[in-house]
């Protein structure tokens, strides 16, 4: 039987080729999804009662101070910690200075205690009960101290945060350094204690810097666990839209929504790859099933002399099914090596490690493969019951083998139309998310982002200093304007949340409470990033008391305070504790994106003078460069801050219209992929439309024979014979507009600021198929029509 299925498969070279090319594409696509999917399912459960471990959040992941206090006399919770992340840190070791971009977290003993990150040596949790110690990973060890004993070494780093400062450790232990698929990062522990004690004030809800996590005596639902934490909660703050704390398993952390990046920690995405994955291998196997059916002409007269010569219907079944785990199994062969070529470009391109035989995965792999083939022959069941179900009369008949293909016709036109379907929803997609990409791109800000140089100051240079540093940097001809502020566009990240009736006496709203973004700028902000005043005006040198009781609001922030522009100008204003003077708002500032165009625009609150806890957070300067300058200006601006920055601190700096655009490197990548998965549906697509086109040709040979006999042109004929496809094509867009309409809306909802889907997406996306359709068979039509009719009209 082997031999058979071999032989039927090379006398039908170019089936098996679109049929085997198919399948290989397909599976390597699956193959490939299905490390990305596994990938993220496997975050954070690693850890030792991992099923006991809980973050509790706020709205975000960070959290006041007192969270962890009060969530130890919840029942049920056994141990807690928190911990303050950091990012950059500049390490210095004895004489030779290292800078280096890692992450740093300052962190309570107990976190050692509660995720399992094992000890290389020393004790960890022993050493973050010494203020002056810090633990390290294996990575920043060899990198710092090479084969060296780090233990009782010692390194500076400084900090960018609350009490920033140069800190001193000595290093008393090593650990592993976090697995890949750890939503919690670090190369560096501190004590939490180097927080100082005005961020570590007890009492203080409004001061969200902290990440808190618990660990409790046995696995609860995560919803009755979120109850008790509500409970508890209510003893201290009343419960608000802004003030609601939550529990929510450890491993589920990584696809809730508060660590994304990229595609990394989004479900949708899962459902959204793996829609694709599915839709990609269907398309090839309805390949496979839909030019099986159409050789059943060829393939009936082979099953009639078998059934003569004694074949029985499951023997035919098995040689069937042979040829199809045979062609399966080659398939899936191609499509390991594809896979393997193809895998730094995925990683690359969804910003992950992922390997193909990584020990990481277990069983992950195989069972995917397994999968994978099973469903390619599963695809083969229909034709191999099919053709082996014909009678021995009826398939050595000429007319018999007609009819046979009568009666496949329409099941082979579903087959075409399913995967057109599909086709053109994902041509569909693509175009909706390439000009959703275009309009966050272009869409209007709010503030001139063009070639403003945002510089890292620290928040511990005085006043005096930074106004001097601006004055210098203004004096020179490549610089229009500087500022600085505390925050700039995509660094607003304080969140203030205050009682309506103490921030704004006046407002006569019933809101509780709203969550401000304020923001300590001085007077040349607003001209430098060239916000437009809508009421009111700036803060000015001529009015003394603006430097301790003025406020700009922006138009969101009145809007939420029930007024209007022109209404908040005037009325009273304070953000901050009780014994903060009262202030005037003075002017309000048209609205402007502080982040991307996934959020809305938040009220925000801008005031010259220090409001604590926002005091200290960082410093930037803002500079807005002369064009063709940029790379003087640069350099003297790093000159004049080498003046007056301590020793050793890095010069960093980006541009603020490269810090936007960065937030938009998932929607650039979203645009490649679902480009590359169109264009792969289609590909298989065509190879399919191209083996049916083939197939309709010879069954037709002597039927375009007689009419060009008759006189029928060689352009009549190729339209006959490409506009039966052409329909299907016609029919597949219908069903695919409505889907993707429903699919885009979904995926649109996630942008506060969203295109239209217009109808013309719909029509580019339908010529598109069809043109593609026509390329693809018109090469068989013009062949098949320019064939001699004398030989035509012999094939028979």
């Amino acid at each position: 039987m082997f031999k058979t299925v071999i032989r039927n498969l090379q006398r039908n070279k170019g089936i098996t080729f679109i049929n085997i090319s198919g399948l290989a594409v397909g599976m390597a696509v699956c193959l490939l999804i299905g490390l990305y999917i596994e990938d993220e399912l496997s975050f954070d459960r690693f850890h030792k009662k991992g099923d006991h471990l809980y973050v509790v959040t706020g709205g975000s992941l960070q959290t006041p101070y007192s969270l962890a206090t009060a969530l130890e006399s919840v029942s049920g919770v056994a141990q807690t910690t928190r911990f303050w992340k950091g990012s950059t840190i500049t390490i210095t070791v004895g004489a030779e200075e290292h800078i280096v971009s890692r992450n740093v977290l300052l962190a309570e003993p107990s976190f050692f205690e509660v995720f399992s990150f094992p000890a290389v040596a020393g004790a960890p949790s022993a050493t973050l009960n010494n203020p002056g110690a810090g633990v390290i990973t294996q990575s920043m060890a060899t990198l710092f101290f090479g084969s060296e004993d780090p233990i009782g070494k010692t390194l500076a780093f400084q900090r960018n945060g609350p009490g920033e400062k140069t800190q001193s450790i000595t290093i008393g232990a090593v650990v592993k350094d976090a697995p890949p698929n750890s939503s919690i990062r670090f190369d560096l522990i501190a004590p939490l204690t180097s927080l100082g004690p005005v961020a570590l004030q007890e009492n203080n809800w409004g001061f969200d810097i902290f990440e808190t996590y618990v660990k409790t005596t046995s696995p609860l639902p995560a919803d009755r666990l979120s109850a008790r934490v509500a409970e508890a909660m209510k003893q201290h703050i009343a419960p608000g839209p802004d003030l609601t704390f939550s529990a929510l398993p450890l491993h589920a952390l990584h696809l809730s929504g508060f660590t994304t990046d990229g595609f990394k920690g989004q479900v949708k995405f899962l459902y959204i790859f793996g829609t694709i994955a599915l839709f990609v291998l269907l398309i090839a196997a309805v390949n496979y099933v839909n030019l099986l059916t159409a050789q059943a002409a060829r393939r009936m007269r082979e099953v009639g002399i078998r059934k003569v010569m004694g074949a029985g219907r499951v023997r035919l079944i098995r040689q069937f099914l042979g040829e199809s785990a045979l062609l399966s199994f080659a398939a899936l062969v191609i499509s390991l090596g594809l896979v393997k070529l193809t895998l730094p470009a995925f990683s690359l391109l969804f910003g992950k490690e992922l390997s193909l035989w990584g020990a990481e995965y277990g069983f992950t792999l195989p069972a995917l493969i397994l999968i994978v083939l099973l469903l390619a022959v599963l695809a083969s069941i229909y034709p191999a019951f099919a053709l082996s179900r014909f009678r021995p009369t009826e398939a050595l008949q000429s007319n018999g083998a007609k009819a046979a293909q009568s009666r496949t016709f329409g099941f082979r036109q579903g087959l075409v139309v399913l995967q057109f379907t599909v086709s053109t929803a994902l041509i569909i997609g693509t175009v909706v998310i390439y000009y959703q990409l275009q309009y966050i791109q272009n869409k209007d800000l709010g503030f001139d982002s063009e070639q403003v140089v945002v510089v890292e100051l620290g928040s511990k240079m005085p006043e005096s200093v930074r106004e001097s540093f601006r004055e210098r940097i203004v004096s020179h001809h490549g610089v229009l304007n500087a500022s600085i502020p505390n925050a700039v566009p995509d660094r607003f990240n304080m969140g203030y949340t205050r009682p309506v009736n103490e921030a704004a006496p006046q407002s006569g709203i019933d809101q509780e409470s709203i969550l401000f973004r304020p923001a300590i700028v001085d007077y040349d902000f607003i001209p430098t990033l060239q916000i437009p005043i809508l009421a009111g005006r700036n803060f000015s040198r001529d009015f003394p008391a603006d430097a301790s009781h003025a406020y700009l609001l922006n138009k969101a922030a009145a809007e939420q305070l029930g007024w209007s522009a022109d209404e908040a100008i005037g009325k009273t204003f304070k953000l901050g504790t009780e014994d903060t003077p009262e202030g005037k708002v003075i002017g309000v500032v048209d609205n402007f994106h502080i982040a991307s165009l996934h959020k809305e625009i938040e009220p925000v609150v801008l005031q010259l003078h220090t409001l604590s806890p926002a005091g200290s957070i960082p410093f930037v300067l803002a500079a807005k460069l002369a064009p063709g300058t940029v790379r003087n200006t640069v350099d003297h601006i790093r000159g004049e801050f080498n003046r007056i920055a301590p020793p050793g601190t890095p010069f960093q700096y980006s541009f603020l219209d490269d810090r936007f655009e960065a937030m938009y490197r998932s929607e650039e990548r979203m645009s490649r992929i679902a480009t590359s998965f169109a264009g792969i549906a289609v590909f298989i697509a065509c190879l399919g439309l191209l083996g049916l086109a083939a197939s309709t040709a010879e069954r037709r040979t002597k039927e375009i024979g007689i009419r060009k006999v008759l006189g029928a042109s060689v352009s009549g004929i190729v339209a006959l014979l490409s506009g039966e496809f052409v329909k299907l094509v016609l029919i597949a867009i219908v069903i695919a507009s409505p889907v993707s309409w429903w699919a885009m809306n979904r995926w649109l909802q996630d942008f506060a600021y969203r295109i239209d889907i217009e109808w013309w997406m719909f029509a580019v996306a339908g010529l598109a198929a069809v043109a593609i359709a026509l390329l693809t068979i018109s090469w068989q039509a013009i062949r098949a029509a320019m064939a001699n009719p004398v030989e035509s009209l012999r094939a028979e």
